[in-house]
This record gives structure tokens, sequence and C-alpha cells, in this order.
């Protein structure tokens, strides 16, 4: 009886531990602002942030996985390309302009299991961080924009200037 007793206080105690290791990383995933998202080896969802839900629209979409999620965004080929690289971190770009401009700039992170003998580790999943970098991408359009403009609007008086010097400069020399 009192082995069973200690075998009993034991899965107790671990299972406190275990419970509250769970409810401290839940409480640093959903505090980040950047989106997070744990995925399986294949991409399907295991648990996804606040912020992710939000970037993704997960509650209107309910997506399984992550192919689902990046299909409604410019570059799904990206998608692939990361699942595909051999690579521990694989850095991407994801735009979407409707229904909502988003663009998002984000690192997959794949997480590798305990190594068998003689064999490099296998994936266990991802770790996928999304930052919207809407605002900054269309503050960097708006610039470009108003650079071309404001060059093309000094283009033609600076030819018409630099056509009547040089017509002044021919008559100076005659």
């Amino acid at each position: 009886f009192a082995s069973q007793a200690a075998i009993a206080i034991e899965n107790s105690r671990l299972f406190s531990s275990v419970k509250e290791e769970k409810r401290r990383m839940e409480i640093v995933f959903k505090k980040i602002k950047e989106g997070a998202v744990l995925t399986g080896p294949g991409g399907e969802i295991i648990i996804a942030n606040n912020a992710a839900r939000l970037f993704l629209e997960f509650d209107k979409f309910k997506f399984i996985d992550m192919r689902e999620a990046f299909r409604t965004f410019s570059s799904e080929e990206a998608y692939e390309a990361v699942m595909a690289s051999s690579e521990r971190t694989v850095k991407f770009d994801f735009a979407r302009e409707k229904p909502k401009r988003l663009y998002l700039d984000g690192s997959a992170m794949r997480l590798l299991g305990t190594p068998k003998e003689g064999k490099e580790p296998e994936t266990d999943g991802w770790l996928w961080i999304l930052s919207d970098v809407t605002a900054q991408r269309l503050e960097e359009r708006m610039a470009r924009n108003f650079l071309s403009l404001i060059s093309h609007k000094f283009k033609t008086p600076l030819a018409a200037i630099s056509g009547y010097a040089q017509i002044l400069s021919d008559e100076a020399h005659s």
C-alpha cells in the first residue's frame, strides 16, 4: 500500500509540475504581440496565439493547417519552399490584398526531435512567428511614389532650363 501511495504522490507531483509548465508556456505564448503558431511536422495547426488568430482570421475560416491559412496570401509557393527547406529557420514574406490588406513577415523554425543512432533528427513540428508589417510596407510604397512624383515634376523644368542654358552657351561662344 505504501509503495502505491508513493507512486500516486509522485504522479500527482509530476502532473502538477507539467500543468504549471503548460500554464507558463501559455502565458508567454499569449502575451507576445507577434503571431505564433505551433504546428506538427506536416503543418497541421496545434496551437495559435491571439495575434496569429487575428492575422490569419482563424476564427472565421477555422484552418486545419498552415497551407490552408496561407492560401489567401499571394505567395502560396513560399509555404512550399518553407516546408521543403532543410534549414532550421526559414524567413518568408506573405502578402494579401483582400479582404483586408495584410503584409506578414516571419520565420518558420523547424523543431527537431531527439536523433536516433546514426540518423539525422526528424522534424517534430514547426514554430511560425508572424509579424504584421503592413504599415511599414505601405509607408515604403508611399515614399517610393512620392520620390517618383517629385523627380518627374523636377525633370520637366530642369530639362527646359538645361535646354535654354545650352542655347545661351552656344550663342555666347558664337
